[in-house]
């Protein structure tokens, strides 16, 4: 297949890793992946400016050789609903996928009926993403089982956790801490302030009039309302400050990882840390959940990694045996001492196992595109 992809490139991890993942394994797999960034047009334009840039770029790509799909990760305010149907016009079929869907789904509103396919990878979202017009399809996300892999490494670290400091990931790593648990973190905003860090990172984020817009589209669908909940409840709360607390994590915290270092850590972690639960609803009694990229990236390196327990997941993983799972704080504590025991040594390694093969049967990105093409009648 002869794939285009744009979006809107920014040179960050969370908007680069399409390169690792989607670019070098389709075409590994014999497949041409082509990106389109829409900052190569420049910078603070209009949206009419960059429609008109995409519908010509992929016009002329298209005359240059046939394209077989024009995959998108847009939002109603990047792209227009009109650029997409001129697109579809020229016989090419359109995807789009976006993440965070469940609490996020308002912002592509607009644009979502006019694609072809929208590839949801939030079950969650399924539902408001119908309720929108849009055509959707469910695919988990996934992971190249040719970047993600293990590594011959001696296991010199208990437990890790790869990510920025935010959310759920907050309480459980606190929670950990204070059952006598250490966590290696590795990410910004865990260094108390005294270190050099910054504890309350998490609270800032959109400026006052987009933060009241996006609030305002939460309110709109039934899970931005669970999450618009879940984050006055967060406010209300009075956080008390526990110095010694802050320095214990401060002690174990690490800078963000190169990308190699990242993958080299689930080898020589004996368990990493997965978080699902999203923003604050782990404050709520049936929070919001969903594995994340990083999660199957994890267990294609054949990491001994924990999930939150979510019945929704159990036909893609089995606990226990691919997967460990948790439902509470007391729960993980109890687990991560159960198997750091070095009696259960054997039994940490057969997960590893278990894992990677799992991945690369069922979780990986050729896989997902294959489905993708199917859906829409392309050869594949």
């Amino acid at each position: 297949m002869r794939i285009l992809f744009y979006y809107y490139e920014t040179g960050a991890y969370s908007r680069a890793w399409i390169y690792p993942h989607w670019d070098k394994e389709l075409t590994q797999s014999g497949h041409s992946f082509t990106v389109i960034n829409a900052y190569d047009r420049g910078h603070g334009l209009t949206r009419d400016e960059y429609d008109q840039y995409v519908v010509e770029t992929v016009t002329r790509e298209h005359q240059q050789e046939p394209v077989s799909m024009l995959l998108c990760s847009v939002r109603s305010d990047d792209m227009s609903a009109d650029a997409v149907r001129r697109i579809s016009d020229l016989g090419i079929p359109t995807i789009n996928v976006t993440w965070d869907d469940t609490f996020l789904a308002h912002r592509v509103k607009e644009i979502a009926p006019a694609f072809d396919l929208y590839w949801v990878a939030d079950p969650l979202a399924l539902e408001t993403m119908r309720g929108y017009g849009a055509n959707v399809m469910f695919l988990p996300s996934a992971a190249n089982p040719n970047v993600f892999q293990p590594e011959d490494v001696d296991e010199d670290i208990d437990l890790s956790f790869c990510g920025q400091r935010y959310g759920s990931r907050i309480y459980y790593v606190e929670e950990l801490f204070k059952r006598g648990v250490d966590v290696d973190l590795y990410g910004v905003g865990w260094k108390s302030e005294e270190q050099g860090g910054d504890p309350l990172r998490q609270r800032r984020g959109l400026g006052i009039s987009a933060g009241l817009r996006h609030v305002a589209g939460s309110l709109s669908h039934r899970h931005g309302r669970t999450w618009a909940r879940s984050a006055l409840k967060r406010r209300m709360q009075r956080k008390t400050t526990d110095p010694a607390l802050n320095e214990r994590i401060s002690s174990r915290t690490n800078p963000p990882l190169p990308f190699p270092d990242m993958i080299r850590l689930f080898s020589r972690s004996k368990m990493t840390l997965g978080f699902n639960e999203l923003g604050h609803t782990y404050l709520l009694k049936h929070p919001l959940s969903v594995i994340r990229t990083r999660d199957f990236e994890a267990i294609a390196s054949g990491a001994c990694h924990f999930i939150l327990r979510m019945p929704e997941w159990a036909p893609y993983f089995e606990e226990d045996r691919d997967v460990l799972c948790y439902a509470s704080a007391d729960e993980l504590a109890d687990k991560v001492r159960f198997y750091l025991d070095p009696a259960r040594d054997s039994a940490r390694s057969e997960i590893r196992r278990n894992a990677r093969n799992r991945a690369v049967q069922d979780h990986t990105w050729t896989q997902r595109f294959a489905s993708l093409a199917q859906a829409l009648g392309i050869p594949n």
